[in-house]
């Protein structure tokens, strides 16, 4: 075939374009540093690692106290969507249950107390309520419960004494602290919050110490979390993991892993619970909502590659929810393809609907490791997600990687693409990000040497995609 000369000033007049695709990350590559957090060395749970998952943010951290070191508990919000602004409550719990849950709890031993002695500081905003939970329980039985309230600008360290209802016996004592009204799921304002520091029980005899109270000590807890860069995880505080990075994957190097945890289903949160992500985002209490654009009309398919190990009769899912403008369900949405056998090794899935009467604007893709009936331990993992309209998966197409040379790789200014053979006609290139976002686009009169400038490019991992002759190759480089 005839061998045409690279046409340079096309490659120059390359142009940053946008073209949106409604999978992030879609065969899980790309992953944020790992993020560590302030942990009570001392068996509090908080809603670190929650908030991490949802927002890629703690909301507990490590202050100097009244005494020493202490701890403090703020209410943030984030918008997670267009015009769509959620909150985070902090709280930190004595139990690793959920802290409203009335489960669990640490023992407590002396005399029946009268009053709960506290050092705090607030700042909590008008209508929202901070708390401080007490619950007394024997054999498992609540047997005193008082709610303390927060109110207001406390803006130094106060030592308070406030009264609680006396059990008449105890065994066991749940103390949680909370950022701003849960309780009502009212008024929640992301300027409130309140930090506290030694914490003890008032008796007719010796104090008793609420076991860890100071917040002196604090652990990083290992391992720290990593999120799959696009996705958002878990929902609602309950199951404390969200997906994590694993190297057993379909397609590059890595792929994403859901394990159900033992704890934070129904019953408030005591059962065992699904871990989820989805491509919008999580709501406080009620679940995935949002999504990427997405304006197809047509038959469409999602696919990708799962591996499944259930525990008893689990199942796993994903799920397509399309809605059109104004968050309106499209009719026949969402669909679900429920995963019901174990798995040796990555197994396609494909996950079809027919062309659209309505037009829709987003499209949410979920992602869960249990079904209506969770069992812990259950693992899903999921790799190399792809939508037959936007081919964002990483594949070879026709051509092998003997057919095309791309180098430096890593590359710093420019991306060279060399063909091994001959092509009959235009070439065209795209660079795309993990996102699926189009960065570099064009076409090209050429089969011989392409030099892509990548210079502008933020350092990070990319792919480029190059046809021609009805051919399509896709793979990643990293621009240093």
């Amino acid at each position: 075939m005839k061998r045409l000369l690279l046409l340079l000033p096309l490659c120059l007049s390359l142009t940053f374009v946008s073209s949106a695709q409604s999978i992030p990350n879609p065969d899980f590559e790309n992953w944020s540093s790992a993020v560590s957090y302030d942990q009570p060395d001392s068996g509090w749970a908080t809603s670190n690692p929650t908030c991490i998952a949802r927002f890629d943010t703690t909301n507990v951290t490590k202050i100097l106290g009244a005494s020493g070191n202490a701890i403090k508990l703020h209410t943030i919000a984030k918008t997670v969507a267009t015009g769509v602004i959620d909150t985070q409550v902090a709280y930190i719990a004595n139990t690793r249950f959920m802290p409203f849950s009335l489960k669990g709890g640490a023992p407590y031993v002396g005399q029946l107390p009268s009053h709960l002695n506290v050092s705090y500081m607030c700042n909590v905003a008008v209508y929202d309520t901070a708390f401080i939970m007490v619950i007394f329980k024997k054999s498992g039985l609540i047997t005193g419960y008082t709610p303390i309230k927060f109110w207001g600008i406390q803006s130094s360290w106060k030592d308070s004494s406030f009264v609680i209802n006396p059990p008449v016996q105890v065994d066991s004592v749940i103390v949680a602290v909370v950022s701003s009204n849960i309780l009502a799921n009212a008024y929640i304002n992301p300027n409130s919050w309140i930090a506290v520091d030694e914490m003890f029980f008032v008796t007719t005899g010796n104090p008793v110490q609420v076991p860890g109270s100071s917040f002196d000590n604090f652990a990083t807890p290992s391992p720290s979390i990593v999120l799959p860069t696009g996705w958002a995880e878990n929902g609602g505080g309950f199951a404390f993991e969200g997906a994590t990075q694993t190297t057993s994957f379909q397609h590059g190097a890595y792929g994403m892993q859901l394990i159900s945890d033992t704890t934070g289903g129904s019953n408030s949160g005591t059962t065992p619970a699904s871990t989820q992500i989805t491509s919008g985002y999580f709501t406080q209490n009620n679940g995935p909502a949002g999504g990427l654009a997405y304006t197809y009309t047509g038959a469409d398919t999602l696919s990708g590659y799962y591996d499944f190990l259930p525990v008893g009769t689990d199942t796993a899912s994903i799920t397509v929810d399309l809605e059109q403008a104004g968050n309106i369900p499209v009719t026949g949405f969402p669909k679900t393809f429920i995963i019901t056998a174990a798995t040796s090794t990555y197994t396609q899935f494909k996950l079809g609907w027919p062309a659209l009467g309505q037009n829709p604007a987003t499209m949410r893709i979920d992602i869960a490791s249990s079904g209506k009936t969770p069992q812990a331990g259950t693992k899903l993992q999921v790799d190399n997600l792809s939508l037959k309209s936007q081919s964002l998966a990483v594949q070879n197409i026709n051509w092998t990687s003997n057919d095309i040379t791309v180098y430096p790789n890593p590359a710093n200014d420019v991306l060279n693409i060399t063909f091994n053979g001959s092509t009959a006609g235009n070439v065209n290139v795209r660079i795309y990000d993990m996102t699926g976002r189009t960065l570099l686009a064009n076409d090209f009169a050429s089969n011989s040497n392409i030099r892509i400038p990548v210079s502008k490019l933020p350092a990070g991992m990319y792919f480029y995609e190059v046809k021609a002759d009805g051919s399509t190759i896709r793979n990643k480089f990293i621009k240093q």
